[in-house]
């Protein structure tokens, strides 16, 4: 269920187009301290922001579903569907890594390993992934711009 813009920078004609543009990078401190002041809550924040990076950036969802049917699996899963989406979320960012001739950094199996051992240490495995993403994802939206230019 991939799009056509797989392969397109996410920059191209987006304002022409009227297309939204990607979030601005954000801090991985500030993910870890709003999800801590939130308890947590503002991590379903964003996961949906960055849905919408990914679908920007590579054309499609970390598992070509929408948000809501992703969170609501995770939900029914008790979080197993969430260590899925994560490992997706890791793939897509080596694909994009690729595309955007960057160094490698492949987190796909300390993602499954940090979301597994989640349900040991109360959710706080989980947060580190999301720091690693969101580092990522930084990265990636840098190396987009530049590809702009």
């Amino acid at each position: 269920m991939e799009t056509q813009n797989q392969g397109s920078n996410p920059y191209d004609s987006q304002q022409s187009a009227g297309q939204p543009l990607l979030t601005e990078e954000q801090s991985p401190v500030l993910v870890i301290l709003l999800t801590v002041i939130t308890c947590g809550l503002y991590l379903i924040y964003w996961y949906y922001v960055v849905y919408q990076d990914l679908e920007l950036l590579y054309g499609r969802t970390p598992t070509g579903n929408s948000f809501v049917l992703d969170l609501l699996l995770t939900v029914i899963t008790v979080g197993l569907w969430g260590v899925y989406v994560d490992y997706q979320i890791s793939v897509l960012c080596n694909e994009l890594q690729q595309r955007y001739q960057m160094p490698p950094n492949d987190t796909t199996l300390l993602s499954i390993i940090l979301d597994l051992s989640a349900y040991v240490t109360a959710f706080a495995t989980n947060l580190v992934t999301s720091v690693i993403h969101q580092e990522q994802l930084n990265r990636i939206k840098r190396a987009a711009r530049q590809a702009k230019k």
